[in-house]
């Protein structure tokens, strides 16, 4: 496999086409997993849990802005729009990591909640800051320590098994998604997933806001803090070609592969569980040696997290 710098994110050399897309299955595995179970897992795992009722009071949007002037309505919604939880944890972050990007935001807050929006429209913007701001500072993101790459695969396994165990585990079969994604329902259910994904306090939403949390955290980490863990190794080809290879001996792996091979026609996803899929796709990488995850982590995973694919690509061509 070709040599590959982390702290430049390029290629050093030529060859290695058939390691690069396995390395690149591996990665892309992750970011899809995590991402489509986002799409497809919205608000289906049931309430979290929140404090006692004496312990907070979340006010309407509407309660809170209402007789104030706009410097009055942004500073009451910086108090009480968020007040607990882990959207209220993300933007204290926010506000540490970038005061501009916590201050546009909180300006487009306070606009839409005098115009009568309420908190479910305030935290579709709240999610979209996220991507924002790590488009922005997506090179200190590829500079921060790898442990953050592990927080989220760890994060992404408790989400991902909470689903698994919730009454509603049909939905990890992939032949019930497509059959709710076909026909006539397809606008239908597509616009439902969409609404309660970004429904305020549902599962997924804190999960979104738990992951930015930790992205943000890692921002942080790369401008005080930067890391180089340097070029790619035989010893991390070796490692990923290991887990690589146990994937194609999972029997849900094989089932994907060849789902996808189908040429024309629907693909058959009968006995596709894709909880049980991403589950071993994270394991596996959570398993791999520290260096070898900081190093997928410094060598455009970081990059495509923050919506550049450049460098992801780079090392995974072919996708």
């Amino acid at each position: 496999m070709a040599g590959f710098d982390a702290t430049q994110g390029h290629s050093s050399g030529g060859g290695g086409n058939g390691n690069n897309i396995l390395f690149g299955v591996i990665a892309l595995s992750v970011i899809a997993g995590v991402f489509c179970f986002g799409l497809f897992g919205p608000n289906l795992m049931g309430p979290i849990s929140r404090p006692a009722a004496n312990q907070i009071t979340v006010q309407p949007i509407s309660v809170i802005v209402a007789g104030l002037d706009e410097t009055q309505a942004n500073g009451a919604l910086q108090v009480h729009a968020f007040p607990t939880g882990p959207t209220n944890r993300m933007l204290k972050k926010l506000a540490e990591v970038d005061r501009n990007a916590y201050a546009r935001l909180f300006k487009t807050l306070t606009e839409k909640a005098m115009n009568g929006a309420n908190r479910n429209d305030l935290a579709l913007e709240v999610a979209k800051v996220g991507e924002q701001v790590l488009q922005r500072q997506k090179r200190h993101l590829a500079l921060s320590d790898g442990k953050y790459f592990t927080e989220l695969l760890v994060l992404s396994r408790e989400t991902l098994d909470g689903f698994r165990n919730s009454s509603d585990a049909k939905y990890c079969k992939a032949d019930n998604l497509q059959d709710l994604f076909s026909g006539d329902q397809q606008a239908a259910a597509a616009a439902n997933l969409i609404s309660d994904l970004v429904t305020y306090d549902s599962r997924l939403y804190n999960f979104a806001m738990d992951a930015n949390y930790i992205l943000l955290s890692a921002v942080e980490d790369g401008k005080t803090d930067p890391k180089r863990y340097g070029r790619f190794q035989k010893s991390d080809e070796q490692a990923i070609q290991t887990l690589v290879m146990g994937m194609f001996q999972d029997p849900q792996f094989m089932i994907m592969m060849q789902a996808a091979m189908v040429q024309g026609g629907e693909p058959d996803f009968s006995g596709l569980d894709v909880c049980a899929l991403g589950d071993r796709v994270l394991a596996g990488l959570v398993q791999l040696p520290e260096g070898t995850r900081n190093r997928i982590w410094s060598t455009g995973l970081a990059d495509a997290l923050s919506g550049d694919m450049k460098n992801f690509q780079s090392f995974a061509p072919g996708f």
